[in-house]
């Protein structure tokens, strides 16, 4: 647990640096033997840090650190022995997840979930507590007086008045943050509080001997390090498999509850009847009322603490840290102005008092998120996670020590890391498309040769591989390594090819062999092309490379595809169950040319988009093909020109489409390429719109996952 941080944010000035706060010797020493004795380690260092800095253990230069204001202060005394003891115990027998044997990148995956660190240090600190204080029976007090006053109230989160001003901002709590304050209530009091949400009460009583068991799960008095490491994860264990599964259940209903607050804040609640916008309104300036409170308050409290310290700094002689830190007394008072009345104002959004709505009321906000787009409601989900995750770090901020140099990552720490790593394979890639792109420069002169699909091939093949991996990521179950060829680079060279390669030099983006992992294939895939007039000139050439290019990542990812054209009638490129073969290819480079009536063997008939008919023939097709998991993929401008042989009712798009989602056994999803697409939206509930084909893979790749993630919303 780290003290004094979290709470305040200090910015004294140092221009004198001989100026020091005196702390008396015999509390230095007092202080520094209590970490000692405690934490059986003569070697620890004990340190006077900066003023406003906290106090804490860092494991990774194994030195304490203590705030020189938690030291003159006698009010404080009691807290500043209460550190001492705590963050010894913590050297004595607290271990980071590496320690205990868990793998860096299953630690990272595991602390990444929201509420998984949080919950693990409400446990940790209890367990830490108890092995010291019953290590050292007279330090108990110090242990009764920190968390008598934490927990004075029913129903208290632990935080600092930072993380209650963001849980004002809210409008609610999350039931994550309730449930881990009340497993450390649970280990100080033995009773949860009664004024907490029902189904963390009910959490509770699932995990309470669990918790008990971890709480006692503590090594003899002067451990080992492999004792200390051996009951560590025993501890992890017990939390992993008893007690993270109900915190993790309760994240994902306050992560459920909270994209609807977001979708209110962002999207209003015009769409309300009256009556439900009437008491939605009410509920949201009331909460708005006393999140403007709370936040004047916050800061009140904040510029009280900071005058303390300033009053202690003046009476050390430090006069110009003492004016530094009243100046910040005024402006903290003066941001908490300011920001309640954003907050009364709605200037931010206001805050959503989910559990004071009425289920009717709900029910609705849960109707109206459910006919989002599938695009609206994953940016609701991002905007949902990211303001429970930097509640999570605030909470964590209090409870974490630095026990670890290689600690996880918090989880704004850990999208730091993310965009970092993006960035380096952004830049990785580019490289790659670099490469390709001089590659085909060379290759400009044997251009004549080529046929409109190695042309097209051409310009997004560096596109291929990054979307079959993330089909292969996302639908594919992995199995044992093989080899597979037909890459442009790889860990060998396949010699077949390599022989051919003189004789056919086009096929240099062929030449090498991955070791790949083989995969149970249960999927089924239909594309349909718009080859109607409409498509003509930059429409067609984007949506001809986007075809190609969803065919060859499906292909390569070993997902059986059905090619398809329509006019007023289907026209058949690749029959389902054919290989993508050379006359495969060869008959879709005709596509082009049937926008033009100008192909030579083709149907040619561009006057005519008979796509409700269409859709309804290839989802009969697709039907009749065995696989468990079907998709089709539809590729148009979204504007229907049908002819009279299917003109009406019956073939009506948007009916066609409504008729083929009751069904639920297609998954059927809309792609426009380039300027001119966009009417795609209007007709394909599920779509993607994109300017270029570039930019298919990633928007692809995210509406797969929301298929996977949210299956019964297609």
């Amino acid at each position: 647990m780290r003290y004094g941080e979290g709470s305040k944010e200090y910015a004294i000035s140092r221009e004198n640096e001989a100026e020091a706060i005196k702390v008396p010797e015999d509390v230095r020493e007092r202080l520094a033997a209590i970490a000692r004795l405690v934490g059986g380690d003569w070697d620890v260092k004990v340190e006077i840090g900066q003023p406003g800095s906290g106090s804490f253990f860092d494991e990774s230069q194994n030195r304490i650190s203590f705030d020189p204001l938690h030291l003159i202060d006698p009010a404080r005394e009691a807290q500043a022995e209460f550190v001492a003891a705590h963050e010894g115990g913590h050297r004595a027998i607290t271990r980071g997840p590496e320690r205990i044997g868990l793998a860096r990148e299953k630690a990272r995956e595991l602390y990444g979930k929201l509420g998984f660190a949080f919950g693990a240090n409400s446990l940790e600190d209890p367990a830490d507590n108890d092995w010291w204080s019953k290590k050292y029976e007279g330090l108990e007090p110090s242990v009764k007086t920190t968390y008598d006053e934490m927990f004075r109230e029913d129903g208290a989160v632990l935080g600092s008045p930072d993380v209650h001003a963001q849980i004002a901002v809210l409008g609610h709590t999350p039931r994550y943050a309730h449930f881990g304050s009340e497993l450390i209530r649970l280990w100080h009091t033995g009773e949860t509080s009664k004024n907490i949400p029902e189904e963390v009460k009910e959490a509770l009583g699932r995990v309470r001997q669990a918790a008990m068991d971890y709480f006692e799960e503590i090594p003899g008095e002067y451990p080992k390090d492999r004792e200390a490491v051996d009951f560590a994860r025993r501890r992890f264990q017990i939390y992993l498999e008893k007690i993270w599964p109900e915190m993790e259940r309760l994240t994902r209903e306050d992560l459920a509850d909270e994209r609807l607050a977001q979708m209110v804040k962002e999207k209003g609640a015009s769409k309300l009847p009256n009556e439900l916008r009437d008491e939605l309104e009410k509920a949201m300036g009331e909460t708005a009322e006393a999140a403007a409170r709370a936040e004047k308050a916050s800061a009140e409290k904040e510029a009280v603490e900071l005058e303390r310290d300033a009053k202690a700094l003046r009476e050390a002689g430090l006069e110009k840290q003492a004016a530094d830190l009243e100046s910040q007394a005024n402006e903290r008072r003066e941001a908490g102005k300011n920001k309640a009345e954003a907050l009364r104002q709605g200037e931010d959004g206001r805050p959503v008092p989910l559990e004071k709505l009425s289920p009717e009321l709900r029910a609705e906000l849960e109707k109206m998120f459910r006919e989002l787009s599938a695009e609206e409601r994953r940016a609701l989900e991002k905007a949902a996670r990211e303001a429970l995750e930097k509640l999570e770090d605030g909470l964590n901020k209090g409870l974490s020590s630095k026990l670890d140099p290689n600690r996880p990552e918090n989880h704004e720490e850990q999208r730091k890391s993310e965009t970092k790593a993006e960035q380096s394979i952004q830049e990785a890639r580019q490289v790659k498309e670099d490469a390709a792109r001089a590659k085909a420069e060379i290759s400009r002169a044997r251009e004549a040769e080529r046929t409109e699909y190695d042309r097209a091939y051409a310009d997004i093949a560096p596109f291929v591989d990054r979307l079959s991996d993330d089909i292969d990521r996302l639908f594919l179950p992995k199995r044992h390594p093989r080899w597979r060829g037909h890459f442009p680079v790889g860990g060998r060279l396949d010699l077949r090819k390599a022989m051919q390669f003189e004789a056919r030099p086009e096929t240099y983006t062929e030449l090498w062999e991955r070791k790949t992992i083989p995969h149970k294939k249960d999927f089924a895939f239909t594309l349909l092309v718009d080859l109607s007039g409409s498509m003509a000139g930059d429409k067609i050439d984007k949506t001809f490379r986007g075809a190609i290019l969803v065919a060859e990542a499906l292909t390569r990812s070993g997902i059986d595809v059905e090619i398809l054209g329509f006019q007023d009638e289907i026209i058949e490129f690749k029959p389902a169950g054919e290989k993508m073969n050379d006359v495969a290819r060869s008959r879709m480079s005709g596509m082009p040319a049937e926008v033009s009536a100008t192909n030579p063997t083709g149907h040619n008939q561009p006057n005519w988009n008979d796509d409700g008919y269409a859709l309804d023939r290839s989802a009969e097709r697709l039907r009749e093909r065995p696989a468990k998991e079907k998709f089709l993929v539809v590729l148009s401008d979204g504007q229907p020109a049908p002819s009279p042989a299917h003109n009406g009712a019956r073939w009506e798009i948007k009916k066609v489409i409504q008729e083929l989602r009751d069904k639920k056994d297609i998954r059927m999803l809309g792609v426009g390429l380039g300027p001119g697409t966009e009417h795609v939206r209007d007709y394909y509930p599920n779509s993607v719109v994109v300017p270029d084909v570039s930019e298919l893979p990633h928007e692809l790749a995210a509406l797969f996952e929301d298929i996977i993630s949210n299956p019964e919303t297609y």
